[in-house]
């Protein structure tokens, strides 16, 4: 069954889910504004269609819905957080957050993470930087999912990447180090359509 839905709508709706799951009011709504604003940039293969990998992590207790995130390293310009296994989206907005406020006091700034979750589309929090009047750049490891020329199997991540610089509108690069970004295979498939030759490989 499919259907149509208005963004504010279906924001409002994976909000209420969300805090059912016990998330924050505050960071339900980030989380649920995160997914709708890929789908309204096209990003389809992070936004809601990663609704149920999301929801199954927190009923199994494997994503914390309020986690304590901290600062655990300090030197200036330069910090570590620990994000205590939140939800991605919600750890690295606080991280984002974090290393606007250090680079407006040091002209830049590299705040790191440690123990969070699938954040979505990197884009999302390297606009945050350009919304103020920053650059920002946003980058997260990923699992094993890229094969290099000549190997069989996979033995790298992708590690996606986004870049953006203020304007109006911000300019804005969002990337995965591979043919592809695995979100589009996994929605090939759900949908039950082929993926194009170089996609991916039989292991």
């Amino acid at each position: 069954m499919s259907g149509r839905m208005r963004h504010e709508a279906l924001e409002g709706f994976i909000t209420a889910v969300f805090e059912k799951l016990g998330l924050p009011r505050e960071d339900a709504a980030w989380f649920a504004f995160t997914l709708v604003q890929a789908e309204l940039r096209g990003v389809s293969s992070h936004g809601v269609i990663r609704l149920p990998n999301y929801t199954r992590r927190l009923e199994a207790g494997v994503a914390n819905p309020r986690p304590g995130i901290k600062v655990v390293k300090d030197r200036g310009a330069l910090a570590l957080m620990d994000g205590d296994n939140g939800l991605g989206q919600v750890v690295a907005r606080r991280a984002m957050e974090e290393c606007i406020a250090r680079a407006k006091r040091h002209d830049i700034a590299l705040v790191l993470v440690k123990e969070s979750n699938h954040f979505g589309a990197a884009a999302t929090y390297a606009l945050l930087a350009a919304q103020g009047g920053m650059a920002g750049i946003v980058t997260t490891t990923t699992m094993k999912n890229v094969a290099p020329h000549g190997a069989r199997a996979p033995l790298i991540g992708n590690n996606p990447i986004a870049i953006a610089l203020p304007g109006d509108p911000p300019l804005c690069l969002d990337m995965a180090l591979s043919v592809v970004a695995r979100g589009y295979v996994l929605e090939a498939a759900r949908a039950g359509k082929k993926i194009p030759e170089g996609w991916g490989l039989d292991t």
